[in-house]
């Protein structure tokens, strides 16, 4: 199926592998092992089916996302102190270094990609970015 006006198609695309492929070059971690690794950061030791859940993915699936991020000591599993069935994940200081560091490598290349852009202009791509991500959820 082709629509009438694929530009904004292109361009989104264009934009999310430029991102990635300055990221890849500074030794960044894949999107999807680093997007895995804050989420875990932040929501403080989830399970295994929230990570599933977040990424809107099938348990096996996470646990092979896991299982990149334990192999290297960025993640450790942990058994839930009261149910020995349910396995938690924990960050380890390795892998909060690890967070940062790639965060601020991503925040650097937008920051570099956006520099063009006018103060103003700036502010008018963030309001649109949440009218899109605000409206989508």
């Amino acid at each position: 199926m082709t629509h009438k006006d694929d530009s904004t198609f292109v361009r989104m695309f264009a934009l999310g592998k430029l991102i990635r492929s300055r990221a890849e070059l500074g030794g960044s971690l894949p999107l999807g092992q680093l997007e895995t690794l804050r989420f875990v950061v932040e929501a403080k030791s989830p399970t295994m089916q929230e990570v599933a859940e977040y990424h809107r993915i099938t348990a096996p699936s996470a646990t092979a996302l896991i299982a990149e991020l334990v192999a290297p000591g960025y993640l450790t599993r942990e058994h839930d102190q009261s149910d020995r069935r349910i396995v938690r994940l924990a960050p380890t200081a390795l892998g909060k270094k690890i967070l940062r560091t790639n965060m601020e490598r991503r925040r650097k290349i937008i920051d570099e990609l956006l520099a063009g852009l006018s103060p103003n202009e700036r502010a008018q791509f963030n309001t649109l970015l949440d009218k899109i991500l605000i409206t989508k959820k």
